[in-house]
């Protein structure tokens, strides 16, 4: 075979192999990026049976957040948060490691997430004594926060794994609550005052054991 041609033809399947090789690494790192996005995803969704809710965005499907993940243009908050969902296990230290990387705009979705789809518990009104459905509770925390939902994160965050143990935690939360300030100034006449209950909302309550509201 002529010399020439034959040159020609190892030049071609260098230049082949190397597109192949091109292609393969980009193909890695894409697969990489994309294997993180659903790990982290699914020890979130799957793992710990929550939702990743940040500010007003709720991704209700794991797809959802997979997108969201692949699509977020913030690479340092995009890292931080998937380390603590691939690398922490405990799902009560995992939100609260993500809640730190979304300078915690996370924090209401994730502790309503552990009391009403892990456990199984429901906050209620303490003025009108309704169960409040998981989005009112969850308005109710972005609301108020403060002292009154760290009780009641700290209790869903600690006890996730353990929904009799948050149930009781959340009755102390409420418990801690002071009664609302009586602004009448007339003398004492030893009246029992207003009872929490019955305070048109303005103080935890439970209901159970096992709620408190907003």
């Amino acid at each position: 075979m002529n010399t020439r041609i034959l040159i020609a033809l190892s030049t071609l399947t260098l230049a082949v192999m190397a597109v192949g090789l091109i292609l393969a690494l980009n193909m890695n790192e894409a697969g990489a990026a994309v294997d993180q996005c659903y790990e982290a995803v699914t020890h979130i969704y799957s793992d710990c049976g929550l939702t990743l809710i940040v500010g007003n965005q709720q991704f209700v499907s794991a797809g959802d957040a997979i997108k969201f993940c692949h699509n977020e243009e913030d690479q340092v908050v995009r890292g931080c948060w998937l380390q603590c969902a691939q690398h922490t296990f405990d799902c009560g230290l995992m939100a609260a490691c993500i809640d730190k990387c979304f300078e915690y705009s996370t924090t209401c979705g994730f502790t309503t997430g552990f009391i009403y789809d892990v456990c199984e518990l429901i906050l209620n009104n303490p003025g009108t004594e309704e169960s409040l459905t998981e989005d009112e509770a969850r308005a109710a925390c972005n609301q108020i926060g403060g002292e009154t939902f760290e009780c009641v994160t700290t209790c869903a965050y600690e006890n996730w794994n353990d929904c009799p143990s948050m149930s009781t935690c959340l009755a102390v939360c409420a418990e801690q609550v002071p009664p609302p300030v009586d602004d009448d100034t007339t003398p004492d006449d030893d009246t029992p005052s207003e009872p929490p209950d019955q305070s048109e909302g303005e103080a935890i309550d439970h209901s159970g054991g096992s709620a408190c509201g907003a």
